[in-house]
């Protein structure tokens, strides 16, 4: 059993390819058994025979795991990217009206706090895709955009007065501006389908997280036993051979 031979059988058990060690030993016996290594030919048939008796299943070795795990994280990588470019859109969306919109009633201003029953949240909205805000997450954050969304369509016209705007930090649409508010308005249809594609990737890569937790576990468990099959079989053969070594010599 040469060396190119030896590596190619611990490729094979550290992939979990356990039956494809067994044939791989199996042919190497029947080899040795033709030139006359008997007894190495014994052992190695042996050996084969117990490693075949494990389950080896083709979409649990190692390498078939670790691709899987690859895809995995390049979906999930792109999910995020698509994520990233919707929630975008809809904010830059937001700014739009943010450059038109005012503040009328400037003395009913009150400090703003998070909260979801808010009619707006814009200041957190802006953390949070500047990465600075922890209120807003992936569970509330449809209710949050699609909530601002509506208070932007429900801003009153220039000089406008509005008990629905009392204490809010955007009441009117600036002079002027009223035809931009109208353009505006004629895109909100688009926007919610992009907050409605942003849930549904949300929730594709939650459950893309869950399978890929698993795969990652099956690898570890897939790692350890394969770890410990090659250290049996290479003690095993060492303790083999020499022990081999010794008779020949006697």
């Amino acid at each position: 059993m040469n060396q190119e031979q030896l590596a190619s059988v611990n490729l094979k058990i550290g992939n979990c390819d356990f039956k494809g060690a067994a044939d791989e030993m199996l042919a190497i016996a029947k080899s040795l058994s033709e030139s006359g290594s008997e007894s190495l030919s014994d052992f190695l048939a042996s050996y084969a025979h117990g490693l075949a008796g494990r389950k080896s299943d083709t979409s649990k070795f190692s390498q078939s795991l670790k691709d899987k795990i690859e895809r995995g994280e390049k979906d999930l990588s792109d999910k995020g990217d698509q994520v990233n470019t919707l929630m975008h859109e809809v904010y830059g969306y937001f700014l739009e009206f943010e450059k038109i919109s005012i503040l009328q009633n400037a003395l009913l201003l009150r400090p703003m706090f998070f909260r979801l029953e808010n009619r707006e949240n814009f200041p957190f909205i802006e953390k949070f895709v500047n990465g600075s805000d922890t209120y807003i997450t992936g569970e509330n954050f449809y209710e949050v955009f699609k909530k601002q969304i509506n208070f932007y369509l429900n801003l009153s016209a220039y000089g406008e007065k509005s008990v629905l705007h009392i204490g809010q930090r955007k009441t009117n649409i600036a002079k002027g501006k009223y035809w931009k508010f109208v353009e505006l308005s004629g895109q909100y249809k688009q926007k919610i389908s992009c907050l409605d594609r942003v849930q549904v990737l949300l929730d594709e890569q939650e459950s893309l997280e869950k399978e890929l937790t698993g795969l990652r576990s099956k690898l570890r468990s897939n790692n350890a036993a394969a770890h410990l099959s090659q250290s049996e079989f290479n003690r095993d053969l060492e303790s083999f051979m020499t022990g081999l070594a010794t008779e020949e010599t006697k």
